[in-house]
């Protein structure tokens, strides 16, 4: 099981594919700023990765709908 408490995110990251649409930056200490690119409408995502205080990771896929 999973556990969160007392973890990090570890790297927030919009794949290649992707990168033409979104920016994704940090901009405090869990804070971060999506913001769509050249235009972008539709649907994009990003992923983040997680780091539990045990060492295990999991990495979650934040989908977004700029209109």
């Amino acid at each position: 099981e999973f556990d969160a408490a007392g973890g990090s995110v570890e790297s927030v990251t919009v794949p290649a594919a992707n990168a033409a649409e979104l920016s994704v930056v940090q901009v405090s200490p869990g804070l971060y700023r999506v913001t769509a690119l050249n235009a972008f409408k539709g649907v994009s995502y990003f992923d983040y990765v997680t780091k539990a205080s045990n060492d295990e990771q999991r990495t979650t896929r934040v989908y977004v709908r700029v209109m």
